[in-house]
């Protein structure tokens, strides 16, 4: 017998609550062991497009008609729809209802009443709607926590947690809305990794991308037809041809993305890779705007010799983040104050110099080259002054 070729179609990514409606709610329901089926299918549509019937019938251990029972079984309960296209097949995997939304069908809810009894659909019930019992809250005994506990608590306690407590990363570009404004034939759901979706959301943020240039990009660093998506490439294309925004496409230059702002404050559009990991860092560690990185950047241009030396910028980045600074205007009101934060200077010090006074062995002339006497700015070199000596007493 031929085999045939199945090719898959998946828009979704199972929830446990989905697989355990399948389990404990489907399965046990199917005239045929026909669960296995599904994910067997659901997993190799997550990575590759089809699968033969004879490579099926090998990891699932059935005979071809077997194979048949199997799919008809899940197309009655709404779990895969098929189409025949030549000698070939077309499977589109449907998700699995709900636990709750299984036991309200007016079907399948009935069913398991059947099949089961009325005490396990009530069990069922109670196990997945979760109800909760009816307190009486008017007599609590419940603790409170002891703030005692922190009477230790120190202001420098607090600089320390402040600085380093763990805070989530809020990108403004967010990868899971924009992905779902893409079909899964453009961009396969097996190709949307959390880090592709993490890279995405960094660039699109710092760059202030639309969802129709991102797309652009996207497309052309991926390979749809293997799978794979060239992270070093989509990085390189974004910063050659969207990272020069110009100051004419704005308002006021604040509104520029960081990149563009720094390139417009130094009048080049190469910036090298420091900066760039610096802007990335105000960005994610400090949970910076866009708007706020500019103001910073400015400040520390003016005040720093037009240079972005990493530590003095974060170090003032910390002095604004613990001033609650979250807007373009408390900002630009920072800058207004000297930082607490600054460059170490460094003075002379006052003490007087030792003067070096070389020896004399010659007192008939004191103005000779060996018995000079050295002034205090320029410094004893014993090696020419014995070689002076040696030209003058050969003996």
């Amino acid at each position: 017998m031929s085999s045939k070729l199945i090719y898959l179609s998946l828009d979704f990514t199972l929830s446990d609550d989905k697989i355990d409606s399948l389990m404990q709610l489907y399965q046990p329901l199917f005239n045929h062991p026909a669960a296995s089926l599904y994910l067997t299918l659901y997993t190799q549509a997550k990575y590759e497009p089809s699968i033969s019937s004879r490579e099926l019938i090998h990891k699932l251990h059935v005979h071809i008609d077997e194979l048949s029972l199997y799919r008809e079984e899940l197309e009655r309960f709404s779990l895969l729809r098929t189409f025949e296209n030549g000698q070939n097949l077309c499977c589109e995997l449907l998700e699995p209802l709900s636990p709750a939304k299984f036991l309200e069908h007016v079907t399948f809810g009935r069913l398991y009443a059947i099949v089961h009894g009325n005490d396990a659909f009530v069990n069922a019930s109670n196990r997945y709607y979760n109800a909760q019992m009816n307190i009486d809250r008017s007599n609590e005994i419940s603790k409170s926590f002891d703030l005692s506990r922190l009477e230790m608590w120190s202001e420098e306690h607090e600089e320390i947690y402040s600085n380093y407590k763990p805070s989530e990363t809020k990108n403004a570009f967010d990868a899971e809305q924009f992905f779902n404004s893409w079909s899964n034939a453009m961009f396969p759901s097996d190709m949307r990794t959390n880090e592709v979706k993490q890279i995405i959301s960094e660039v699109g943020t710092i760059y202030n991308l639309s969802y129709p240039e991102m797309k652009a990009k996207i497309l052309e660093a991926s390979n749809i037809s293997t799978r794979t998506f060239n992270r070093t490439k989509f990085i390189t294309l974004i910063e050659r041809e969207l990272g020069r925004q110009s100051i004419e496409s704005v308002n006021n230059p604040y509104e520029l993305d960081p990149l563009s702002f720094l390139a417009y404050k130094q009048s080049n559009d190469y910036i090298v890779d420091a900066n760039k990991k610096l802007i990335r860092s105000l960005q994610q560690n400090f949970n910076f705007s866009g708007q706020i990185i500019n103001v910073l950047i400015e400040y520390v241009l003016n005040t720093n010799n037009q240079n972005l030396t990493r530590n003095y910028v974060e170090a003032i980045a910390a002095t604004w983040q613990r001033s609650g600074v979250d807007t373009v205007e408390k900002a630009k009101a920072m800058t207004q104050f000297k930082e607490k934060t600054t460059k170490p200077t460094y003075q002379k010090s006052n003490r007087p110099k030792a003067e070096a006074i070389q020896p004399s062995y010659n007192n008939e002339d004191d103005s000779n080259e060996s018995g000079a006497k050295l002034s205090s700015e320029e410094p004893f070199d014993l090696e020419k002054w014995y070689e002076a000596q040696n030209r003058e007493d050969p003996s």
